[in-house]
């Protein structure tokens, strides 16, 4: 992928199994009982099968770099301490700027989201809770929650991981996605 300001191309990810294909902008799998710093690559994508690239998320630079080609952001997360899958898309353009620049939040999510095949967890639906302003960890700082305790967070805090149904913490295995196209 070239970006927009003519630097040199990225190698992204891309998971062609689901609709037309979706590039991959952040991935986490983490094992239980880890806690690893987030890691914000500067000059690249995440790409699961290697090793050095897997963990991490695109930096807001890249992220700015590639802004007008991102129509839509593809959730994805399970754990080994449920069974549910979380797996929706949004396509507001409030909620894109949000992870582009880090200023706003997810809080118009509702206008224009969809549940995806994979998805067997109720939480997209119920999401009343918006984290805001949290610059690069837009993505990861409790972007979206519920009251009931339903939440996404990838080390939020320093400790918390969570996939829908409560918080991970260390006992469990997670794995979380987010996919652009």
């Amino acid at each position: 992928m070239y970006p927009h300001n003519q630097g040199r191309p990225f190698q992204v990810h891309c998971d062609l199994e689901e609709e037309e294909g979706w590039g991959l902008l952040l991935n986490y799998e983490r094992p239980a009982g880890s806690n690893q710093e987030l890691n914000f690559l500067q000059d690249g994508f995440p790409v699961p099968a290697n090793q050095d690239l897997s963990w991490g998320q695109v930096s807001q630079k890249t992220l700015k770099s590639i802004a007008g080609r991102i129509s839509e952001l593809r959730f994805r997360c399970q754990t080994s301490g449920h069974n549910f899958v979380v797996d929706f898309s949004v396509s507001d353009p409030d909620s894109i700027n949000y992870v582009v620049s880090g200023s706003g939040s997810f809080s118009g999510y509702s206008k224009k989201y969809r549940v995806l095949n994979g998805n067997t967890a109720s939480f997209s639906g119920k999401i009343s809770v918006f984290g805001e302003d949290q610059n690069e960890k837009a993505l990861t700082e409790k972007p979206f929650s519920h009251f009931d305790g339903n939440s996404w967070a990838i080390r939020s805090e320093g400790e918390h991981w969570s996939c829908a149904q409560g918080n991970v913490y260390f006992d469990f295995d997670s794995h979380h996605q987010v996919f652009f196209k």
